[in-house]
């Protein structure tokens, strides 16, 4: 009969040339360190971050598109109001067309001071049909400029650009902390 020879699974006997050696699994090579980058957040503060998330989906024209983290550049989100604050201005807008004189005030001054992502309501309620409504929300934006973003745009090393939508909740990252230098303190 013949010996057999050759090399079982890893972790186990293999015997080669006659004599039994024991095999070792190779060992896995370390994950890759997360990509580092630079976070800028919508009140204008910058951050440094991990990203912990290994691809991001972009739904286009085109149908999703999977990018590796790796390969992103820069991702410009598009301009989204909270909800609750859309809610809040919707409901305002509403009011502004109101029978009673002290309600529709009261919606004008509380339309002043919305956050800038609500204003493309504003600004539709200013192109509506009801002329006290179309007044008073062109009112509320005067003196407001802002530019609203219609699309999220995830900019890839390669130079290629996707326009659509992220279709991600959340991505997850964790904050680097940068280490102090030996004298700083």
């Amino acid at each position: 009969m013949t010996p057999f020879r050759g090399i079982l699974p890893a972790g186990r006997l293999a015997l080669l040339h006659g004599v039994f050696v024991a095999i070792s699994p190779a060992p896995e090579a370390p994950p890759p360190e997360p990509p580092t980058v630079d976070v800028t957040l919508a009140d204008g503060s910058k951050l440094k971050a991990k990203l912990l998330d290994k691809e991001l989906v972009v739904r286009t024209k085109h149908g999703p598109q999977t990018v590796r983290m790796a390969d992103i550049q820069e991702v410009s989100f598009a301009t989204r109001p909270r909800p609750e604050d859309a809610e809040r201005v919707s409901a305002a807008v509403k009011l502004l067309g109101h029978p009673d004189f002290q309600t529709r005030e009261r919606a004008s001054l509380s339309l002043r001071d919305c956050p800038d992502a609500t204003l493309p309501l504003l600004h539709a309620a200013a192109k509506g049909t009801d002329p006290e409504v179309a007044t008073r929300a062109d009112h509320a934006l005067k003196g407001r400029r802002f530019t609203p973003r219609p699309a999220d745009t995830v900019k890839t090393l390669d130079g290629c650009t996707l326009v659509g939508t992220v279709e991600c909740e959340r991505v997850r990252m964790r904050r680097s902390h940068r280490r102090r230098s030996e004298g700083a303190r």
